[in-house]
């Protein structure tokens, strides 16, 4: 598989270590024994999974355009040179390495697939097993931007193709819009459910809040 990779975003990552640091094995003291006991929180291995399940997905096979050009790729706001020449690379290089393109393309794109459904099962993994946290929704908003960003340009690869005389037909196109489409919404499903998660942790901690001074006025 063809791998020109993307840079980590370090900025999503310090925020996911940062939900990681409340999850950090501690040490807690138990009543009768001489010796502490090692407690880990049970959310530690599925916020990882996620971490690197979103990560996974942002590795994608071809450069990356600027944040303009991806506007239009995916938002439709009319013919994206950029996204083109992204594209015409991505198969120059698969044609130059003497493999077939298309079968490239299919490769790259159930292993992009896989990667977007593993977030999706990962994010429903994590919500039900940590507290979520801001950070948490901000990483599946990003996931379901790499997971359009798959969509748009893995079409665009197979239009492209067919353009050049390869055996592409209309149903594989639509089958792998479909796929991508479905995908998308089954992380921003889990999105949805973090958010909600998070609202209601929020709203839980304004009323301990209110409690606590309230209590202070009655005494």
């Amino acid at each position: 598989m063809i791998s020109v990779g993307r840079p980590v975003r370090a900025v999503a990552f310090i925020l996911g270590l940062i939900g990681l640091s409340a999850c950090a094995s501690v040490k807690v003291a138990v009543p009768g024994f001489s010796k502490s006991q090692e407690t880990v929180d049970a959310g530690y291995s599925e916020r990882v999974a996620l971490l690197e399940a979103t990560e996974a997905l942002s590795d994608q096979p071809w450069g990356e355009a600027d944040e303009s050009g991806m506007m239009s790729v995916l938002f439709g706001k009319g013919r994206d040179n950029q996204a083109d020449r992204l594209v015409e690379d991505y198969l120059a290089t698969a044609k130059a390495d003497g493999a077939d393109p298309v079968l490239i393309v299919m490769q790259d794109m159930h292993t992009s697939l896989a990667n977007a459904r593993h977030v999706a099962e990962a994010g429903r993994q994590a919500v039900v097993a940590i507290t979520p946290v801001a950070s948490d929704i901000t990483m599946l908003e990003d996931a379901i931007g790499e997971a359009r960003e798959c969509r748009d340009m893995y079409v665009k690869a197979l239009k492209m193709l067919d353009r050049r005389g390869a055996n592409i037909t209309r149903d594989e196109v639509r089958d792998v819009r479909d796929a991508f489409s479905q995908t998308i919404a089954d992380i921003g499903q889990t999105a949805d459910l973090v958010a909600e998660r998070v609202s209601e942790e929020d709203g839980k901690g304004r009323y301990a809040s209110r409690t606590a001074t309230e209590a202070v006025y009655d005494e």
